[in-house]
């Protein structure tokens, strides 16, 4: 009677294909753990959160702006945009009257009267937004102003009523009409480097 072999045989190819597949699940989790932890690092790193923040000023700019109230019966609903600075460095401003979302269950006028521009700090500028709730005869006066983004080094707006011919200043006083388009573009310093935001925004959404 034969005696078995006591050494024992080595790994056929399914159970060396099982330990492959296993290993690479492991190293599957393990890297997708490690990408998720470098991600949540640089998410959450100070240029991460400034870009983040430029991104929310840009996207309020032009929510705010598509919100544009006006009818050219009233001499105090105005649209006003004004140039300021040359080149690449500018320093411009917008007055105008823009709908107020909720207003019945806030209990606030429908209309309220909004600006935008720059406040100069040390070495740069902080773009502002002013917001009077009361349209009165005195354009751009009164009102709460907000902080929205700091670091900002030009602050640009052009007009346009077809997309083809724009311009840098707006009068609705003198034209009695608001663009239908406004460029926005504001460039912020972040780390060491300057970063250019910009969008579009649709005006006249609530024409009278």
């Amino acid at each position: 009677m034969k005696r078995r072999s006591r050494h024992r045989r080595g790994l056929t190819l399914a159970e060396l294909a099982i330990v492959i597949l296993v290993l690479g699940m492991l190293f599957s989790v393990l890297f997708g753990a490690l990408f998720g932890i470098s991600r949540i690092i640089n998410m959450s790193s100070p240029q991460a959160e400034a870009r983040r923040q430029a991104l929310l000023t840009l996207e309020t700019l032009r929510n705010t702006i598509n919100q544009t109230y006006f009818n050219p019966d009233l001499d105090r609903i105005v649209f006003h945009g004004k140039n300021s600075g040359s080149g690449e460095r500018r320093q411009d401003r917008l007055t105008f009257a823009a709908v107020h979302p909720g207003a019945d269950s806030l209990g606030v006028p429908a209309v309220r009267e909004v600006s935008f521009y720059l406040r100069r700090e040390k070495d740069d500028f902080t773009l502002m937004r002013r917001e009077d709730q009361h349209v009165d005869k005195e354009p751009g006066k009164g009102g709460l102003h907000y902080a929205l983004l700091g670091s900002v080094t030009s602050f640009k707006l052009r007009y346009s009523l077809s997309g083809k011919e724009w311009t840098d200043t707006w009068k609705s006083s003198e034209i009695r009409r608001i663009p239908r388009l406004v460029q926005i573009q504001f460039t912020v310093k972040i780390g060491e480097k300057e970063q250019l935001f910009e969008t579009l925004a649709y005006t006249g959404l609530y024409l009278q």
